[in-house]
């Protein structure tokens, strides 16, 4: 079986490093990466916590929290596992640069390879417990475990009889062309009388309506955004199209969910790139929630089905 070992932050899968730039949202906190977090739990006073937070670089983060002056919490040994794995699923699950490299190491063996670190790693002779590796192992789990509820098919998607299907909506949400103008003229004209009560919707948002004559319940309008080069955050703006449909199908109960590939028609977002930001924004929604039990992509064409297939595949890139 492959063995991948990580530890500085400009290697391959430097990422994995617990002193990699990639920040994390805990509780509406941030934080400038997950060492700093890490190390911030290991006290209770808020204020020493915020000590942390506030240090530049992780290494000083680290030489703070490692302070025995400083009164680490009772409980530290009991907790601290735990502490990581929120942290590192924060990591995973807030940055898709991590996702998509921990996606794609398949069923790799991952090693933090360091004499430094005989615990969250392996010690340097592979006698440590490499407990960093584990819990990098254990999210690609659930990284796994999520894939199995996305499913990916070709077909019309106004035919669903599904809880909830997504509408690749105008700012507008008065419907146009492509899967929008679809939808809203099988759904009927109560669907624009309603939908002119929103009075638009920004990209990167969503707004949900009933499914009038679709066989769906509700209709999730989502404006994703128009490509200018990436010069706009529309990468940042697609996800939050995708993840702002997955809140809004959670809300109104629905098991089941339907998505187009938002954004990759007249709004000419690269088709490729699309899908790696819709299969990160869904398949890490579902790891963090379980509500919902399938999510369908539906794809126009044979040639669109094949293209979206690769990218929920591991073994292709």
């Amino acid at each position: 079986m492959k063995t991948i070992k990580f530890y500085k932050t400009g290697d391959k899968y430097g990422c994995f490093s617990n002193f990699s730039s990639h920040p994390i949202v805990i509780n509406n906190v941030e934080w400038k990466t997950s060492e700093h977090y890490f190390q911030a739990m290991k006290f209770l006073d808020p204020k020493l916590q915020n000590r942390v937070r506030e240090i530049n670089s992780p290494m000083e983060a680290a030489k703070f929290g490692r302070d025995r002056a400083l009164p680490l919490r009772p409980d530290w040994e009991q907790v601290k596992d735990d502490v990581m794995r929120t942290a590192i699923i924060a990591k995973v699950t807030q940055n898709q640069e991590v996702f998509d490299i921990l996606f794609y190491t398949d069923d790799a063996i991952l090693i933090e390879h360091t004499i430094n670190d005989a615990y969250w790693a392996d010690g340097g002779d592979g006698r440590g417990k490499n407990m960093l590796g584990i819990i990098l192992m254990e999210i690609r789990d659930k990284i796994k475990s999520a894939l199995t509820k996305v499913g990916v098919i070709k077909g019309d998607i106004t035919t669903l009889r599904i809880d909830a299907i997504v509408n690749a909506a105008n700012k507008s949400l008065t419907g146009g062309g492509g899967v929008d103008g679809a939808i809203h003229k099988a759904a009927g004209q109560e669907l624009k009388m309603y939908c002119a009560k929103y009075k638009g919707c920004k990209t990167g948002e969503a707004r949900v309506s009933s499914g009038y004559n679709l066989s769906a319940k509700y209709i999730i309008h989502a404006v994703g955004p128009v490509w200018y080069e990436g010069e706009k955050n529309e990468d940042r703006k697609l996800y939050m199209a995708y993840s702002n449909s997955m809140v809004l199908a959670q809300e109104v109960k629905a098991k089941e969910i339907a998505f187009p590939n938002i954004s990759t028609g007249a709004f000419r977002f690269p088709f490729d790139r699309a899908t790696a930001i819709q299969r990160y924004a869904i398949v890490s929604f579902l790891m963090l929630n379980d509500n919902i039990d399938k999510v369908q992509i539906v794809c126009f064409s044979e040639k669109d089905l094949q293209r979206v297939s690769t990218k929920y595949n591991k073994n292709n890139r």
